[in-house]
């Protein structure tokens, strides 16, 4: 029985046949039973499609990494976030799997392979970034494309920017960037925490495009080139918050749930600037 097992198991054909029919989990996990197995599925492109390293091809649908999707339900919008319409805050945070710090050392390895995986197949190359932001003076809504590259401003509410091209031969968004973009604004200390909404062009989106976040109304020339956005790229990120000077609130992303020490750093000296000159301007208003 063993010499015919082994047999099986030593053809890569069959054996890349069977490993195809495991979950995405098991498959990540198959990896380390001997160094062969490692090797296929590590090498092998319809192995590394299925686990999300490796662009499938273009299909008319197009389908979330379900294994981020268990990890990160609101942002993918999964389980029953998929028929919510509330924005991830601060409050959320310990719904995310990687806060529990039985998984947060494996989160944080510098090698882990959630980091690489791409956030759909076929693959996103660019998604929207709407930033809503409440002023003193006013509020507005700002629009930039992100991409592998870096980010392009689009379009504002004092005027619109011509519309990038479709970065269809970029290289895919990973879920790195994903969760830097996140993350790099998180909890800003010159006002109210940051939230986020994520619009997601699939069955699951019944309004992708609200017609307002929060207290504001996204005005209709802005929504429309946000639909259409969405219909390219398949990801619209909405970013609010509140810019008031004249408060201290909110936290930053938790130095332990963040994969940018360099980033903490700055915001960490950023903040005790910033904390220093509302010290100073509160001592010459009551001086005055």
């Amino acid at each position: 029985m063993g010499t015919y097992r082994d047999a099986v198991l030593g053809m890569p054909e069959l054996l890349e046949y069977i490993l195809l029919q495991m979950d995405m989990r098991n498959l990540l996990a198959a990896q380390r039973v001997c160094r062969a197995w490692h090797d296929i599925v590590a090498t092998v492109p319809s192995l590394k499609q299925k686990l999300f390293f490796q662009p499938a091809p273009h299909s008319n649908a197009r389908e979330k990494n379900p294994l981020l999707a268990e990890l990160f339900p609101q942002w993918f919008a999964h389980g029953e976030w998929a028929n919510r319409r509330e924005t991830f805050a601060a409050k959320d945070l310990n719904t995310l799997a990687f806060v529990r710090k039985e998984l947060n050392s494996a989160f944080q390895y510098e090698k882990a392979s959630w980091k690489k995986m791409l956030l759909t197949q076929p693959p996103i190359r660019s998604f929207a970034c709407c930033q809503i932001l409440y002023v003193m003076d006013g509020e507005g809504c700002d629009i930039s494309v992100i991409s592998e590259q870096g980010e392009t401003p689009y379009a504002h509410t004092a005027g619109q920017l011509s519309l990038p091209e479709a970065k269809s031969t970029g290289n895919p968004i990973t879920m790195e960037t994903f969760y830097r973009q996140v993350t790099k604004l998180y909890g800003t200390r010159s006002g109210d925490a940051y939230e986020w909404l994520f619009s997601w062009d699939d069955e699951t989106s019944q309004q992708p495009i609200p017609d307002r976040l929060g207290h504001f109304d996204i005005p209709g020339e802005i929504k429309e080139e946000l639909e259409k956005l969405l219909r390219r790229d398949g990801l619209v990120m909405f970013e609010k918050a509140n810019m008031a000077c004249t408060e201290w609130s909110g936290d930053f992303f938790p130095r332990e749930y963040h994969i940018d020490d360099e980033l903490v750093d700055f915001l960490e000296e950023w903040d005790e600037v910033c904390g220093e000159e509302l010290r100073k301007d509160g001592l010459g208003s009551s001086e005055s």
